[in-house]
C-alpha cells in the first residue's frame, strides 16, 4: 500500500470519526432540548438577536488560535432557521479572515511569534508534515473538522506559502465544511422539530 492510499485511509477515518461525533452530539442535544422548550427559544432569541454579524465575529475568533468550534455555530444557526447561503459565505470570509490573522502574523513576526503559540515539537512535527504533503495536507486540514487548521495557518505564515493559494483553499474548504455542517443543522432542526 502506497503511502498516499494510506493517508487516503486515515483522512476518511478521520472524516467517519468526525461524523459519528456529530451524530451522537445531534443525539444529546434532541434528549436535551426536546424536553425544554425554554432552551430552544433562549437559542433561537440569541441567534435572532445577533444574526450573520455575530457569527462572522465569532468565525473570526474561530479561526484564530482560540478554539470556538465554528462548525457546531454554523450548524446551530442553520438549524435554528438563519439562511444558509448567507450563513456559509458570511461564516467562510470570516473563519478565512481568522486564519489569515494567524498566517500573516507567522509570516511577518516569524519563529518567534509561532513559537508563543505552539511548542517547538508541535511546530517541529507540523513543518514535517508540511515538507512532506504540502497543499494536500492544507485541503485535508481544511475539510476535517477538529484538525488544527488555525495551527497549520501559522506554520504556512512562517514558510512564506504564497497567499493566495492559502486564501484560495481556506475559503474554499470552509465553504464546503460549513455548507456540510449549515445542511446538518437544518436536518437536525427538522428532525427535533426546531
Amino acid at each position: 500500500m502506497t503511502e498516499a492510499m494510506r493517508w487516503t485511509r486515515a483522512l476518511a477515518l478521520l472524516i467517519l470519526i468526525g461524523v459519528a461525533i456529530c451524530l451522537f452530539g445531534v443525539y444529546l442535544l434532541s434528549v436535551l432540548v426536546c424536553e425544554r422548550p425554554d432552551v430552544i427559544l433562549w437559542i433561537k432569541g440569541l441567534i435572532s438577536g445577533y444574526g450573520l454579524v455575530g457569527v462572522f465575529v465569532a468565525t473570526i475568533i474561530a479561526g484564530t488560535v482560540i478554539p470556538l468550534g465554528s462548525p457546531a455555530i454554523i450548524a446551530f444557526a442553520a438549524g435554528f432557521g438563519m439562511p444558509i447561503v448567507p450563513l456559509i459565505i458570511v461564516a467562510s470570509i470570516g473563519y478565512t479572515i481568522g486564519v489569515t490573522v494567524n498566517y500573516s502574523l507567522a509570516r511577518i513576526i516569524g519563529k518567534k511569534y509561532v513559537e508563543r503559540k505552539v511548542s517547538e515539537e508541535k511546530l517541529q512535527d507540523m513543518v514535517r508534515r508540511w515538507n512532506k504533503w504540502g497543499t494536500p495536507l492544507l485541503i485535508a486540514f481544511g475539510l476535517v473538522p477538529g484538525l488544527p487548521i488555525d495551527l497549520l495557518a501559522l506554520v504556512c505564515g512562517l514558510l512564506k506559502t504564497k497567499i493566495i493559494y492559502f486564501l484560495l483553499i481556506s475559503l474554499g474548504t470552509r465553504i464546503v465544511q460549513f455548507g456540510a455542517f449549515a445542511l446538518l443543522g437544518v436536518t437536525v432542526g427538522g428532525w427535533i422539530g426546531i
